[in-house]
């Protein structure tokens, strides 16, 4: 009886001890292996390697969006189903993990030929982009992949699963529901992006950001009635870098609170300059990011700034973007007002991209409305573009607000706006953005003739 008792017990300690060590592996919603599983098989597959084998990143494209708008449940219903449908999509041999959220992780063995990678890859995209329907939703949502090969594109597993990682989010800003294959090109992309990141942490320390300044022009008169402040980097080694290629890591670093904060005391010194000259006539406009936004910060960095440099707050604009309003929060909705308060204006800015919800615009304090440079270039070439540009003037000026046309480039393009003459235009069309001083003597040009012409 003893040892039936003793031999009993080890049994259930056994099985107790599997169930924990599976679910110590295992992804609670999907049953699919986790991030822990996937690590120890990815190593052990690299420690000894038998043959080739290539990791695909695969993500979600609209989980999100699924869950803002149905809500957490109806997401987790997407996820189930979705990761059936990947599964079907597989070999048996092939692996598939769950890392978390809409990220997964997929192992594809055994391929002889590209083509038979190409051939699962193309099934996981077309299987994934059927329509999905319970709970009486029908969606149509797709996924974006990245993927690596072993041992051509990383011999480790830390740089096998970055330029996977790489690749997926070339795939997402390409425009999701695809593949991108890692190569050289994008291997090259990386490097910079990691060489951006390592040099940015120091780039404000050092002092090696400054502002540059695009003319607000009147559309009829062409006299200067304000500016927009866009940040420049000017790297020691690396020379200019882009604002489209560093803004983006400074977003993803959380560093664009710090470097927004600086552009915001900048320009309110500067721009006190030019006021106490008699040289502003209107406003000057800063971009600040949604990041911003969201810390406790930016109103008293807002205060302060204007304080320290004796700037009158209107002579202070803050463009928004519409990704800052989406959460339609409270605490954005007070904010926003404070900032008002203070006498500052707000600007929508991109207006025409996205969802451009007509509710923001009686919700929050908005006074200016950027129209996007897309609806400008469509709307020379289009009637119906046209006619969308003229219907967007005509609604924010029946709720009071000015509209600014941004990203004229074309003689074409500004004559759709000389009849906005109460309005602005700015674009390479006047000048482009230009450093503090040359735009000190734009001002003083403009102040002496009333009118200037540009030349690019």
């Amino acid at each position: 009886t003893l040892i039936l008792l003793i031999v009993t017990f080890i049994h259930i300690r056994r099985k107790q001890i599997k169930l924990l060590e599976k679910q110590l592996h295992s992804d609670t919603l999907t049953n699919l292996p986790n991030r822990l599983d996937f690590q120890r098989r990815l190593s052990n597959l690299i420690a000894t390697p038998q043959h080739n084998f290539a990791l695909i990143v695969l993500d979600l494209d609209r989980l999100k969006e699924v869950n803002d708008l149905y809500g957490h449940k109806v997401g987790d219903e997407y996820i189930k189903l979705a990761s059936i449908r990947m599964q079907e999509s597989l070999r048996y041999y092939d692996y598939l993990a769950r890392l978390g959220g809409d990220e997964f992780v997929i192992l594809l063995n055994r391929f002889k030929l590209d083509e038979d990678l190409f051939t699962v890859v193309n099934r996981l995209t077309t299987n994934l982009a059927n329509t999905y329907q319970f709970d009486g939703i029908s969606l149509f949502c797709t996924a974006s992949l990245g993927v690596a090969v072993f041992p051509k594109d990383g011999t480790n597993e830390h740089e096998l699963f970055i330029h996977a990682d790489s690749a997926m989010y070339a795939a997402k800003k390409a425009g999701k529901n695809q593949a991108y294959f890692f190569n050289s090109a994008l291997k090259e992309k990386l490097n910079k992006t990691i060489k951006i990141k390592a040099n940015l942490k120091s780039a404000l320390t050092n002092q090696e950001f400054e502002l540059h300044y695009q003319p607000k022009l009147n559309p009829k008169t062409r006299s200067i009635e304000g500016l927009e402040a866009l940040i420049r980097w000017n790297h020691p080694i690396e020379g200019f870098v882009p604002p489209d290629q560093f803004i983006s890591e400074a977003e993803n670093s959380g560093l664009i609170v710090e470097i927004g904060q600086w552009v915001i005391e900048t320009t309110c010194a500067q721009a006190a300059v030019l006021h106490a000259e008699g040289l502003l006539k209107g406003n000057v406009a800063v971009n600040v990011s949604p990041k911003q936004l969201r810390t406790n910060k930016i109103l008293q960095v807002v205060t302060n700034a204007l304080a320290d440099s004796g700037l009158p707050p209107e002579k202070l604009e803050l463009e928004i973007t519409e990704s800052s309003l989406m959460d339609e929060s409270d605490k954005t909705y007070e904010l926003l007002f404070n900032l008002k308060d203070l006498g500052v204006s707000i600007a929508l800015d991109d207006f025409g991209t996205g969802y451009s919800s007509l509710s923001y615009l009686t919700k929050y304090p908005i006074s200016t409305l950027k129209i996007d440079l897309s609806i400008i270039h469509s709307a020379a070439k289009q009637d119906r573009a046209l006619l969308v540009l003229r219907n967007i003037y005509s609604l924010a000026h029946s709720i009071n607000m000015k509209v600014v046309a941004e990203g004229v480039e074309t003689e074409e393009q500004a004559s759709l706006l000389v009849r906005y003459e109460n309005d602005l235009v700015q674009g390479f069309l006047y000048s482009q953005a230009v450093p503090f001083e040359e735009a000190r003597q734009l001002l003083m040009d403009n102040v002496s003739k009333n009118k200037i012409s540009f030349a690019i």
